[in-house]
Parts: C-alpha cells; structure tokens; sequence
C-alpha cells in the first residue's frame, strides 16, 4: 500500500518523512553508497506548495542557490556554470563541464522543439477541464540509452496539470527520490515555482503540489546530520503545533512575496534583467534592476550572496548580513529570514574554528 504524507508545506513534510523512513526503511545498496528505502512508493500532497523555504538549521538548505535554481529552470536553461557559483558540486553532475544533460527547466521548454509551458497554459486557458495538459521531462528516445553513460538523467518525469473549481493542481511523478536534497530539498522549491508561474500565466489561484516518489530514500550518509529532526513528536505534529522550527510560516509570522505574472513575457524579461545581473557580478552601478516586490526581493537575496561569496574573510559574513538588514525587503519575508540565518550559522562556524 503507499504510504501518503498530507503537509502543509516542505518545512513540515522533512521530519515526517525522516521518522517513517529512519523506523520502515530497508538498507540497500546503491551507485552512490548505502540507501534506507522505505518499502512502497510514497506521495507527499502540500496544502501551501508556495510556503517552499527550508528552515531547519540541521539540514542547512542553501536559500540562495534553491531561490537562483527555480528561476534559472524557468529560463529554461542548461548551462552548469552559473548553478555552480552556488554549489560547486553541480559540475559533478555535468557530462562535458558545460551543460547538465537532464535539466528540467531546458526539457520543458526548448528540448523537445517548442515551450511546453506555453501550451499547457493556452490549453487550460482555452479549456479549463483539459485533463491532458503532461509535462514531459523524460525522453524516451534518449534517456533509456544514456542512462549508464551520462551523470544526469531525470529523476523526475511527469507533471499533469488540472484545474479544480479554479485553482490548479500539479503531480510530479518521479522513479527515485532523495527526501534530503531532493523531494524535501531542491525539488519542493523548483516545482512549486513552477506551479506558481504555469498558475499565473492562467490567472487562477495556486492549488495543492502533490509528489509521488517512486524509490523514496535517502543515504545513510547523510543520516548524522538530519535524524535529529526526525524525533517522534515532530513527525506527528510536524505541520500543526506551534512554533519557529516546527510552523515558521503560522500566523503572519513570515511574508511570502509573490510572483506577478499578470504579463508573462515582461515577468520573464525581468527575471531575465535580475539573474544576467548575478552571472556576471553585479557590475552595473544601480542596486535594483525593478520595482516588483518579488524580483526585488531575488535580486537583494543573490547580490547578497555576490557580496559573501566576493569579500574577504571575515568581512564577508558580515557585510552580506549588513546588505539584507538595511534592504527594503521586509524583514520578515521568508527568503530574506532564511538567506540571514544561513549566513549566521557559516559566520558562527568560522568564528568557532577561529577560537580553536
């Protein structure tokens, strides 16, 4: 039977899914080292998919490289470089140094000869019941052939897309999912951008993100650093009780800054603007590439990590922190809160290995 998790949002869903898989999986062995799998396919519904940030500071998701990864796919581009600046270990998933042969974003809307996205819009558009609106990210006349030859082939599938009484719903089918870095990690935040922005496009409202993870694991290695989240309590209450780490978005506790997508086309003119200032260092001699609140906020979040990642130690911690206090960006706005924490928790690390 599979097993289903309803959350409200990723932040809940990792501790659930780490109790269940820490108590039911089974060790196996992998490519890349010892696996606990848990024994059925499992499907994880989010209630609030825009609710996307990653809070626990055990598992320490990198906010800048998750909110820069989600736009770069729906640019629908492939170059590694840039997603590197980031995390440098995504060369490693390269083929040729240049491109990742199975990015999602290049697959839905240039690989296969024309913008998926664009129609799957103009098909729920036109017919608000169409219940054939499949989002390809696998080729069948490609991956099954290069699947012991290339370091990238899809994890991820399918998407279908379906209106219900004016909100669109969005499943992910996927044959093999790391609940650490992947479903509870890069994939609740890419995915659900891509549910807001195929919402947008439509105009309706954002519905529920269902995932569906056919190999549902996680590597032993990366036990040490996440089981303390996975303690009991937390795992049946994860997205009810009370709290920072357990409901960070309760009550108006944190802003969400939305994606305008009232004109698709001048959304991804800006998104466009935003990320050529970040590949190539901020050079020009304004601080904001645009008034709209939410690329706005992308652009303070990653030339703050410009900032971090281009100033000497330890000025560096330091003056990236100093950037996003005195933004105009909202304090508490869920990103903004995440970038400050991350950097907190590396400057308190280097100050620790200072003292020792």
């Amino acid at each position: 039977m599979m097993q289903v998790f309803h959350v409200r949002n990723v932040h809940a869903a990792l501790p659930i899914g780490l109790y269940h898989l820490i108590n039911d999986g089974q060790q196996q062995e992998s490519r890349n080292g010892p696996v606990l799998v848990y024994p059925t396919p499992v499907t994880t519904v989010y209630t609030s998919p825009t609710e996307r940030v990653i809070f626990w500071p055990e598992r320490d998701a990198n906010p800048f490289f998750h909110l820069y990864e989600g736009l770069w796919m729906l640019q629908g581009r492939n170059d590694v470089v840039p997603l590197s600046h980031y995390v440098k270990n995504m060369e490693n998933y390269s083929d040729n140094g240049i491109n990742l042969y199975g990015a999602y974003g290049y697959r839905w809307r240039q690989a296969f000869g024309y913008d998926q996205l664009q129609v799957i819009v103009e098909r729920l558009k036109k017919n608000p019941t169409d219940r054939r609106c499949v989002l390809s990210m696998w080729d069948p006349q490609q991956d099954l052939i290069q699947a012991d030859s290339s370091k990238d082939i899809p994890c991820n599938l399918t998407v279908t897309f379906q209106l219900n009484h004016g909100s669109l719903n969005m499943v992910v089918f996927n044959r093999s999912n790391d609940i650490v870095w992947g479903a509870y990690g890069a994939n609740a935040v890419h995915f659900s951008m891509l549910l807001e922005y195929v919402a947008g496009c439509i105009g309706c409202d954002v519905g529920t993100y269902t995932q569906i993870s056919v190999n549902y694991h996680m590597y032993t290695k990366s036990l040490k650093q996440v089981e303390s989240i996975a303690s009991a309590p937390r795992a049946v209450e994860g997205c009810h009780r009370i709290g920072h780490q357990l409901n960070p978005y309760r009550g108006d506790a944190l802003l969400i800054r939305k994606m305008d997508l009232r004109d698709p086309k001048l959304f991804l003119s800006l998104v466009s603007e935003v990320i050529f200032e970040a590949d190539t260092g901020f050079m020009r001699s304004y601080t904001r590439v645009t008034a709209d609140p939410f690329l706005n906020m992308v652009y303070t979040m990653l030339r703050a990590h410009h900032i971090y990642k281009n100033t000497a130690r330890p000025e560096n911690y330091q003056r990236a922190l100093d950037y996003l206090a005195t933004s105009d960006v909202p304090k508490n706005t869920d990103w903004l809160r995440a970038g400050t924490e991350w950097l907190l928790r590396r400057k308190s690390a280097w100050e620790k290995a200072m003292k020792e």
